[in-house]
């Protein structure tokens, strides 16, 4: 069940509601995410250039390195990301390590054409 979309300059992604809720990963509270300072790493999940999703049967995300390209959030309320971010990547997650645990910060919804700079929507502001 598809719950939400969003599409345009500043987000381009989807979401939906599996049937399964059984999950480790934690959302990050919002207060966490503009805490986070910049040149702390971060992980981003996708599938940029097609990678990883050979065929239906074979799909393998594929893991980058990344960092916080400035303190708190821009102009637009979103995360800037300096390395990682690439197109196929729109809509994956972005980690990063929060109180000692993996935390969901946010999906990355924009690539910055032209740099090394990707944009995530933070997972506080998706509801």
């Amino acid at each position: 069940n598809i719950i939400g979309c969003t599409s345009g300059k500043e987000n381009d992604w989807a979401y939906y509601q599996t049937g399964s809720r059984s999950s480790n990963l934690k959302a990050a509270a919002s207060k966490s995410i503009v805490n986070i300072k910049a040149g702390e790493q971060l992980y981003v999940m996708g599938y940029p250039a097609s990678l990883g999703a050979d065929s239906p049967e074979q799909i393998n995300p594929i893991y980058a390195s990344a960092s916080k390209a400035r303190d708190g959030l821009d102009a637009s309320g979103l995360i800037l990301i300096s390395g990682g971010v690439q197109g196929g990547n729109s809509g994956g997650p972005v980690f990063a390590q929060i109180d000692g645990e993996i935390k969901v910060i946010g999906i990355v919804s924009t690539m910055v054409h032209g740099g090394n700079y990707g944009c995530a929507t933070p997972i506080s502001r998706i509801k």
